[in-house]
């Protein structure tokens, strides 16, 4: 992946200073239409149609992101507190490691590390980021709870993982960003409260304030930031894929622009996701009551892949692997009931 271009930054000093500075240029910034996208070169396969959605399990814990796919399975938080395996062909899942206690998890994969940021105790020492062999089911604390803070969203590569440390559990929404590696270990990213929307990319982290209305880039080692995207249509979720951004927006708009900034392309209107991905072809999104969508990533028409009915089927989260993608719907209108983790394969 190409480096990515960075504008002059300056290092965070403050939620005050950073909130007077973006509020600045969202003032300044005109309301533009985007353009769309030329329907005659639409690749209509470029969307995942091909089967049925497949049940891989019936038991996901419903607090935390709780799951994460990658070659060596699908793995999930389950209800029963034990972090689990499934094969990403189905069939019964099993304990990965048995951990005494699991209150909640966000689960990244990257090569040979399951990480998970929650609260796992082992006699009367925890720690809530913790790298789990996703083959032996290994564990290997990594930063003691009294550092990394409660569970929230958690990204990871090669090189390190980045997680949102929530102070208080039912609170969610609200977080600082850590980081560990296997080169420097843990350090903060910043104290100031963000969101847990996260993504990255092999030099920065890119972030949605908890204060909403743009989209930051922190640089992964220096903490020096930079605004990707202010606009008077908030970010609410967004994905990375290569060169570009896929953008859910507050106002119902999916939008797909360059991580080195400039105009947007509007992909859809009128869908407000809670969640997005992208792969090589296509964009994939889920509604929190409305079922999993795709649109080609050069634009055209919205294809609804999945749909619920009634007050049941809330969809709560979404991956891309391997021409299949990965979706977790709470089929219980009290939300207090496990989850299912369901497949649609190409």
């Amino acid at each position: 992946m190409a480096a990515v271009e960075h504008v002059p930054s300056a290092r965070v000093a403050s939620s005050s200073v950073l909130g007077i500075l973006l509020g600045a240029l969202l003032m300044s910034c005109a309301a533009r239409p985007l353009p769309v996208p030329e329907q005659s070169r639409v690749d209509f396969t470029s969307c995942i149609v091909g089967e049925p959605a497949m049940l891989l399990a019936s038991d996901v814990d419903y607090a935390g992101y709780p799951f994460a796919v990658g070659d060596a399975g699908v793995f999930y938080a389950g209800i029963d507190r034990q972090i689990r395996r499934v094969r990403r062909d189905g069939g019964a899942s099993v304990p990965l490691a048995p951990l005494r206690d699991l209150r909640g998890a966000s689960l990244a994969l990257a090569g040979p590390h399951l990480y998970a940021s929650t609260e796992l105790c082992d006699h009367a020492e925890c720690s809530s980021l913790v790298d789990i062999d996703p083959e032996s089911g290994a564990v290997t604390p990594l930063v003691p709870s009294a550092l990394a803070g409660g569970p929230g969203a958690i990204v990871a590569d090669e090189a390190g993982v980045f997680w949102a440390s929530v102070s208080d559990p039912g609170i969610t929404s609200a977080a600082s960003i850590k980081g560990w590696t296997s080169g420097g270990g843990f350090h903060v990213l910043t104290e100031e409260e963000y969101g847990t929307a996260l993504g990255l990319d092999r030099d920065e982290l890119f972030v949605i304030p908890q204060q909403g209305g743009w989209l930051v880039a922190f640089d992964r080692t220096s903490s020096d930031w930079r605004v990707v995207m202010s606009e008077d249509d908030p970010p609410h979720a967004f994905a990375i894929s290569g060169e570009e951004l896929f953008i859910a927006t507050d106002g119902g708009n999916i939008l797909k622009r360059s991580k080195h900034g400039g105009p947007a392309t509007m992909l859809a209107a009128d869908h407000f996701a809670h969640a997005v991905t992208a792969g090589a072809d296509a964009v994939y999104w889920i509604e929190d009551y409305d079922g999993l969508f795709c649109v080609p990533r050069g634009g055209g028409p919205v294809v609804q892949l999945e749909a619920r009915t009634g007050p049941a089927g809330r969809y709560r989260g979404l991956a891309l692997f391997d021409h299949s993608v990965y979706f977790v719907v709470d089929e219980d209108p009290s939300m207090t009931a496990p989850l299912s983790l369901f497949k649609i394969q190409q």
